[in-house]
């Protein structure tokens, strides 16, 4: 397994000399909810570089799984993904009636009405210029 992790086999959080390692160290530590440092610590006393970097790996496969499972589902079931996209299909439809229905009792205008002054008023404006 290899992972670009700078020179050296000490572990250290250091952005500006070992960026490689600095990134690999703030990814590790977002996945386990611990600062960088605190991972560094860690693995320096104890493991060493090359158990982090299976240990990485390991926690990586374990954070990105639920995505994997559901990407897997919904790319397996179109029918689901179909469901989905009327379900957001009708309650987009439901809100913009709502939100012309507001506009229509705000300007006593029907939006149709309104619709067509802005867009003969945009064409005017437009064909001045």
């Amino acid at each position: 397994m290899r992972a670009l992790t700078d020179s050296g086999e000490d572990i250290t959080f250091d952005e500006s000399t070992r960026p490689g390692l600095a990134a690999l160290l703030s990814l590790f530590a977002l996945m386990q909810n611990k600062t960088p440092d605190a991972v560094a610590h860690e693995y320096a006393r104890i493991r060493g570089l090359c158990q982090f970097k299976v240990d990485l790996a390991t926690c990586l496969i374990e954070y990105l799984s639920p995505f994997r499972n559901a990407y897997l589902m919904n790319m397996s079931d179109p029918g689901h993904i179909e469901s989905v996209l009327a379900e957001g299909s009708r309650t987009a439809r439901q809100i913009a009636q709502s939100n012309l229905e507001h506009l229509h009792m705000c300007t006593n205008m029907p939006v149709l009405q309104l619709l067509h002054q802005r867009l003969t008023l945009k064409f005017a404006i437009n064909y001045a210029a």
